[in-house]
């Protein structure tokens, strides 16, 4: 009889560890499950979105500017001529002069094209009172380019690489906190179902102490130590009723704080990850040495010779309507030469000609300067601090790395103390499972109760349990280690 019994009871285990099984959620799944439904990851996110866009500009051109001139209108109703010297001469009636203009860049950024169109429109009135119309179009076209021959400050791909890095870097921090937060909230709440079953198997166990002491007769109803055996079953009744409202608390900040439903993980760990120093550094190395190249560049910008050469082109014609058609072209070319020295030197090159008489009329025009330079005590004390600036970067930065190799062997440490901890908490749950199996033979033999059985059984979760909180701290470990490889 006692033998089917336990053949029943060890197929309905069975059947319920099957299911359980089958149904059990893992912790990455349920942590996938919180990510998704956290509206804090998502804020992340937007953030990460938005600093990206904010980048982004960096990278737009300005393109196509456009510049519509609408121009004056005058109206002179009271035009009737101006007396000069006995003579009416001719009074203005109306005049207008709109234009536009439009300009952008050329592929490589550097060289701007131009181009506009001015109008001109004026209409008079003679002494005779006899109205003329004339005016002029002019379209012009333009070309301009400048030269770094010297020292060039541009930062700008720097600057850029600088915030993206750190944008990456600050989501996937963000990222990762929230895991290992997570995690500690599973510990915790596990722990706390851990504490439940303790305190409830405390109890079953002063019960049946109690039982079985009265049903010995070493023990009677009423007795001093019988009121202090139910006194002290009372305590430890309040104690699990403490213990479940903790966990029930526990539970609902869970859920409301994650937005999911908890439920008991299965957790499982493949094995302890390793971890080696990258070369260079991480993230925060990275964004120290580029604070100090900044620095450098900004100290470089201040002190550096610069020269540049400025090199430009144009082409425009004047076309006059009136009575008679008039016209004329202008050919422009413009050099421009300076230095951080004080030396400027400016050519220029005209061309004109005019279609209605076809005369040329070239020019060349040479000019040139020298104004020494000489740095003000003031610009003295602004280098001194730019040569501190980029001392202290550098300090940073080496510091940054050296905390990094620091913080990669601390972790290289912990990694290995938690392969011995894990291989401890593997032989306890062997340990335990045997003896629950001892028990359970026992029981058989009817050397043991129930309550021996159930306090093995309990045992052996407590261990299980132990290995999992084991398996969860790995699982911080890897978020641990991914944070201080970004």
């Amino acid at each position: 009889m006692n033998r089917a019994i336990k053949l029943i009871a060890t197929f309905m285990a069975i059947a319920i560890l099957a299911a359980v099984s089958i149904s059990a959620v893992t912790v990455e799944e349920l942590l996938q499950q919180a990510q998704s439904a956290s509206p804090q990851v998502k804020r992340y996110e937007i953030n990460r979105e938005n600093s990206l866009l904010s980048v982004s500009k960096m990278d737009v051109d300005d393109g196509i500017e456009w510049n519509v001139n609408l121009g004056t209108a005058k109206y002179f109703p009271l035009a009737k001529g101006v007396s000069i010297a006995g003579e009416e001469s001719m009074g203005t009636v109306f005049s207008y002069d709109p234009g536009f203009s439009v300009s952008f860049p050329a592929a490589d950024d550097e060289a701007v094209w131009s181009a506009g169109l001015d109008t001109s429109l004026k209409v008079s009135k003679s002494s005779a009172g006899n109205i003329s119309t004339t005016g002029t179009v002019t379209p012009r076209a333009g070309v301009e380019r400048k030269f770094d021959l010297g020292y060039v400050y541009d930062v700008k791909d720097l600057t850029r690489a600088r915030q993206l890095l750190q944008i990456e870097t600050t989501y996937q921090t963000n990222l990762l906190n929230f895991q290992l937060n997570f995690l500690e909230s599973l510990k915790s709440l596990m722990n706390q179902e851990i504490n439940v079953e303790k305190a409830s198997r405390a109890l079953a166990r002063s019960k049946a102490s109690l039982e079985k002491a009265v049903i010995l007769k070493t023990v009677s109803e009423g007795t001093p130590k019988y009121l202090d055996l139910q006194n002290s079953i009372e305590g430890q009744r309040i104690s699990l009723e403490n213990a479940e409202d903790k966990l029930g608390i526990a539970i609902s900040n869970f859920e409301s704080k994650y937005g999911i439903k908890y439920q008991h993980p299965e957790v499982t760990v493949a094995e302890v990850p390793s971890i080696e120093a990258i070369s260079g550094g991480n993230s925060s190395v990275k964004l120290a040495e580029y604070q100090y190249q900044l620095a450098s560049e900004a100290l470089k910008n201040k002190t550096a010779e610069k020269t540049t050469l400025g090199v430009s082109g144009s082409l425009s014609s004047t076309l006059g309507l009136g009575k008679t058609v008039t016209g004329s072209m202008d050919v422009g070319s413009t050099l421009t030469y300076n230095t951080s020295k004080g030396w400027t030197a400016t050519g220029n090159i005209d061309l004109g000609w005019n279609i209605n008489d076809m005369k040329f009329s070239p020019s060349i025009t040479v000019a040139g300067k020298y104004v020494p330079s000489s740095k003000t005590e003031s610009e003295q004390i602004e280098i001194r601090e730019l040569e501190y600036d980029s001392l202290t970067a550098q300090m940073d930065w080496e510091n940054a790395l050296s905390s990094y190799l620091d913080d990669v062997v601390d972790m290289q440490s912990s990694l290995k103390n938690m392969d011995g901890t894990i291989r401890t908490a593997l032989a306890a749950l062997d340990y335990s499972e045997r003896i629950l199996e001892n028990e359970q033979e026992k029981l058989g033999l009817g050397l043991v109760n129930q309550t021996d059985v159930d306090d093995a059984e309990f045992a052996r979760k407590e261990a299980q349990n132990d290995l999992d909180i084991c398996y969860l701290n790995v699982l911080g470990l890897e978020r641990k280690i991914s944070l201080l490889q970004l």
